[in-house]
C-alpha cells in the first residue's frame, strides 16, 4: 500500500473542518458542501509515523491538533530534521497534485488530530462537479507556491541581503497571481502602483526609447522583478509588460510597500531601493549588463539523423556543472508519475492540470530543467516548446539545412513572442573547419548558433555556459604591433583553463581574435603570423601612406575563404564607418573582409568598402569594447586584454611646431649625429586612434572582470617583425595575473 496506515480507524463524527476552510482560503467557500465528505479524520499516536518517505502518495494531510515531525531519512540521524508542522499547516500537497514519491518522512510528535484528503476521494465528490476539483488544484498549486517564495526572494537583486524578519514580511504582504501567456500586466500610461516578481514563467517588457525608431525589449525570468521604478516614485508606466508562456507572479501593491516602509524605512531603503537606484545609473551610463534567465530549455531536433538523447545527455552533464539540472522527455514523465502517456494529455484533460503542475515543480526546485521534445510535432513537443524559455535547435551539419518538421509546424507561434532561439550544429570529430552555416541560419530566426562536435564535453560545457549567460568572453584590444602580445596572453588562458566562449577584437585584436575563433592554437598561430609579416610597402601619400597590398595579401593568407558564422568560437570584431559615421559590428560574411575593415589604419593603410560606405579602424570609435561583448546575454564573465596604453616613460625629443623630415633622415644616417627622439607618421596615426581607448575605459572598466595590460611600451606599434618576443612578453605576463585572479576567486 502507498502509506502507512496510523493504527486508529477513521472516526465515524465529522471533524471541525473550520481549521480546513482556513487552510485552502476563500476560493473554496462555494465548494464546501460538496466537499466536506472528502475528508477523513485521522488520530495519530505520540512517534506514529504518518508518511514513509519513498513511498508513493496521494493523500494531503491536515493538522487540526497536536504537533508534527518532518525528517528526511536520507541524513543522517543526527541531522536528518527538517521542520514541525502546527495546527493549520498541511503536509503532502504536491503528492495529491502529482502522485509522485514522498520526499520525506513524517511522525506524530505528540498525540494529534488530522484530516485527509486522497485523489480517490476528491475526484469521486467532485465528478459532478470538475469546477470544484479544479478549483481546490489551484488553491493547492498557490500554497506550495507561497512556500517556495522565500527561495525566490532571497536570490532576487531586489530583496536579496535583507534580514529573515523583514523577508517574512515581504511575503506576508504579496499576493500570487497567475497570468496566461500573452496576457498582459501592464501597459504604457497605466498607474505605478504594484511591482511582479516573477516566481515561474517569463515576461516581456517593451518600451519606446527616445530618438531610437525600435522599441527597446528585455525579458524577465524566474526570481526578476518588473515595476519597482513606478513603485517608489508614483510614476505612470513608460513600458508594456505581457507574459511570453503562463506565469506566476507575487505582487507587491504600493501601499504593501508604505507599510513595509513605515515598519524597516532602513532595510527598504537600504537594500531595496539601493539595488534599483544602480539598475537606473547603468542605463544612464548605457552599460546596464544584459542577463540571460534561461532556465528552462526545449532540445528540438531538425530530423531524425539528430542523435538526440545521446546530445541531450551530454549537455544535461554539461549543465549539472553549473547547477541542478534534470532532463526530460515523455518517457521520464511517465516513469516519474507512474501514469502511462502522461506526457500526451490532452489540453482539456482533467488530469493535465496535475501534470502541468508537476511540470512547474521541477522547474522551481531545479537551477535548469532540459525538456527533450520528440522528432514529430506531437502533443509532449508542443507542451515542450510551450513551457520553454529558450528553444534549442539541433541540426546533423551533414544534413540538409531545410527546416524540420517541428520547425514549420509549431515554431511559428514562438517566433510571433519571439522565444529565443538558437541554432545547434553537431559535427564529426575530424571536421577541421564548419562550412555553409548561412545556409543553416538563413531559413531560421536564431538570436545564435553554436558549432558542436559530439564526442568533446569541451563544446558542451561551452555551449551549456553561454545558454544559461554565464559564457566568458575575451575582448582583445588595438595596438598596432603590440597586439601580438596577445597570442601569449591567449596561450596563458588556455594553460590556465580559463574558456573562452565568445571573443572580439579591433584592429590588431581582430586579427588574434579571428585565428583563434578559428580553433587555431598557440603554435600553429604564431607560425602563421610570422610567415605572414612582411615588409612595409609604401606609395605616394596621396590615400595612405601603403598600397594595402601586402597588408591585404596576409590577412587572405590567415583567413582564406573563412565565414565568420563557420568560426568554432563566438566571434565579432568592429569597424568605423566614416560614410555614416557610427561603429559597426561585423558578426557574418567574410572573415578576411571583416579584420581588413577593423584594421584600416587612416593615413596608414587605405580603407575598405562595404555596401558603398567607407569603413576605417574600429579602434577610432571604440578600442576596447567590453561594452558591445556586455550586451550578449549569454555572456557572464569578460576578460580583456589591453595592449594600447599609452608610453609614458619615453623622452621625446622637444621642437618648435616644425620638424625636416630630411633632417631627421640626416641624423639617423650620420653615426656622429645626436639621436632625436621624434615619433614617427605612423606612430602619431596609431596612437591617434588610441585616444579614445582611456575615455572608454573609465566608463566601462567596472564589467571587466579580469583586465589584462601586457608591459608592451617599449616596443613600437609597428614592431610588426617581433611576433614571438611580444608573444613571450604576453604570456609570462598573463601566467602570473590570471593565477593571482584564480586564487582571489577561489
Amino acid at each position: 500500500m502507498d502509506e502507512i496506515s496510523p493504527t486508529a480507524t477513521p472516526e465515524p463524527a465529522k471533524p471541525d473542518l473550520s481549521i480546513v476552510w482556513h487552510f485552502f482560503g476563500a476560493i473554496l467557500a462555494k465548494y464546501k458542501e460538496v466537499l466536506t465528505s472528502a475528508f477523513e479524520q485521522i488520530q495519530l499516536a505520540p512517534n506514529e509515523r504518518l508518511i514513509q518517505q519513498g513511498e508513493r502518495g496521494d493523500c494531503l494531510y491536515i493538522l487540526l491538533k497536536g504537533q508534527l515531525r518532518v525528517i528526511d531519512e536520507e541524513l543522517d540521524e543526527s541531522d536528518n530534521f527538517l521542520t514541525f508542522k502546527e495546527p493549520g499547516e498541511g503536509v503532502g500537497e504536491i503528492s495529491l497534485l502529482t502522485g509522485e514519491r514522498r520526499t520525506a518522512s513524517v511522525d506524530a510528535v505528540i498525540a494529534s488530530e488530522l484530516v485527509s484528503l486522497s485523489k480517490k476521494n476528491l475526484e469521486a465528490v467532485t465528478a459532478a462537479v470538475p469546477e470544484a476539483r479544479r478549483v481546490i488544484y489551484e488553491a493547492i498549486s498557490l500554497r506550495v507556491h507561497q512556500s517556495r517564495l522565500n527561495h525566490v526572494l532571497i536570490k532576487t537583486n531586489v530583496f536579496k541581503g535583507l534580514e529573515e524578519d523583514v523577508l517574512r514580511d515581504i511575503q506576508a504582504e504579496l499576493e500570487l497571481t497567475t497570468v496566461a501567456s500573452g496576457e498582459t500586466i501592464m501597459e504604457v500610461g497605466d498607474p505605478g502602483d504594484a511591482l511582479f516578481i516573477v516566481i515561474g514563467g517569463r515576461l516581456r517588457i517593451v518600451s519606446q526609447k527616445a530618438n531610437e525608431d525600435q522599441p527597446y525589449t528585455v525579458d524577465t525570468y524566474r526570481g526578476q522583478t518588473v515595476g519597482e521604478i513606478g513603485l517608489i516614485t508614483g510614476a505612470k508606466r513608460t513600458a508594456k509588460a505581457f507574459a511570453l508562456r503562463d506565469s506566476l507572479l507575487a505582487k507587491l501593491s504600493q501601499d504593501a510597500f508604505k507599510r513595509l516602509l513605515q515598519k524597516h524605512p532602513d532595510a527598504m531603503l537600504a537594500q531595496f531601493a539601493g539595488p534599483i537606484i544602480e539598475r537606473l545609473q547603468g542605463q544612464l551610463l548605457g552599460n546596464e549588463p544584459v542577463t540571460s534567465g534561461v532556465t528552462t530549455i526545449c532540445v528540438i531536433p531538425v530530423d531524425n539523423s539528430v542523435p538526440l538523447a545521446d546530445f541531450t545527455a551530454k549537455l544535461t552533464d554539461a549543465l549539472r556543472s553549473l547547477g541542478s539540472t534534470m532532463v526530460l522527455n515523455s518517457e521520464q514523465c511517465d516513469a516519474h508519475l507512474g501514469t502511462e502517456s502522461v506526457a500526451y494529455l490532452a489540453d482539456d484533460d482533467p488530469k493535465n492540470g496535475r501534470f502541468i503542475f508537476w511540470l512547474n515543480e521541477q522547474e522551481a526546485i531545479n537551477d535548469y530543467v532540459l525538456y527533450e521534445a520528440d522528432y514529430e510535432p506531437t502533443a509532449w513537443t508542443r507542451r515542450c516548446v510551450r513551457q520553454a524559455d529558450l528553444l534549442l535547435i539541433v541540426g546533423n551539419a551533414n544534413g540538409s539545412p531545410a527546416l524540420g518538421d517541428i520547425e514549420t509546424s509549431l515554431l511559428a507561434r514562438a517566433k510571433n513572442q519571439k522565444i529565443i532561439q538558437c541554432l545547434v550544429l553537431l559535427h564529426d570529430e575530424n571536421t577541421d573547419q564548419p562550412q555553409n552555416t548561412a545556409q543553416w541560419l538563413s531559413p531560421r530566426n536564431v538570436g545564435n548558433h553554436y558549432h558542436v562536435r559530439l564526442q568533446r564535453m569541451a563544446d558542451f560545457r561551452r555551449i551549456g555556459r553561454l545558454l544559461t549567460g554565464q559564457g566568458v568572453g575575451l575582448v582583445l584590444s588595438g595596438g598596432g604591433a603590440r597586439a601580438m602580445a596577445q597570442i601569449g596572453v591567449i596561450r596563458a588562458l588556455i594553460e590556465k583553463g580559463v574558456p573562452i566562449d565568445a571573443i572580439c577584437g579591433v584592429s590588431g585584436g581582430a586579427i588574434f581574435a579571428g585565428l583563434h575563433a578559428m580553433g587555431l592554437d598557440f603554435e600553429t598561430m604564431l607560425a602563421r603570423v610570422e610567415k605572414s609579416v612582411k615588409r612595409v610597402d609604401y606609395t605616394l601619400p596621396l590615400h595612405a601612406l601603403t598600397t594595402g597590398k601586402n597588408f591585404t595579401n596576409a590577412l587572405a593568407y590567415l583567413f582564406g575563404s573563412v565565414r565568420i558564422e563557420d568560426l568554432w568560437t563566438t566571434f565579432f570584431c568592429i569597424s568605423s564607418n566614416l560614410t555614416q559615421a557610427k561603429l559597426m559590428m561585423h558578426e557574418s560574411d567574410s572573415l578576411m573582409h571583416a579584420v581588413r575593415a577593423s584594421t584600416a589604419i587612416p593615413g596608414i593603410l587605405p580603407p575598405a568598402f562595404q555596401d558603398g560606405d567607407i569603413l576605417a579602424d574600429g579602434g577610432l570609435i571604440n578600442n576596447l569594447p567590453t561594452d558591445l561583448m556586455n550586451t550578449r546575454p549569454d555572456i557572464g564573465r569578460i576578460i580583456a586584454i589591453d595592449v594600447a596604453r599609452a608610453d609614458q616613460s619615453k623622452e621625446l625629443t622637444p621642437f618648435d611646431y616644425t620638424v625636416s623630415g630630411w633632417k631627421s633622415l640626416w641624423n639617423r644616417l650620420n653615426p656622429w649625429a645626436k639621436n632625436s627622439e621624434f615619433p614617427s607618421i605612423g606612430e602619431v596615426m596609431m596612437r591617434s586612434i588610441l585616444i579614445t581607448n582611456t575615455q572608454t575605459l573609465n566608463i566601462t572598466k567596472h564589467i571587466i572582470d579580469l583586465h589584462l595590460v601586457p608591459p608592451v611600451y617599449s616596443f613600437g606599434l609597428m614592431d610588426f617583425d617581433k611576433a614571438q618576443i611580444l608573444a613571450d612578453v604576453g604570456y609570462r605576463y598573463a601566467l602570473e595575473k590570471i593565477g593571482n585572479w584564480q586564487s582571489e576567486r577561489d
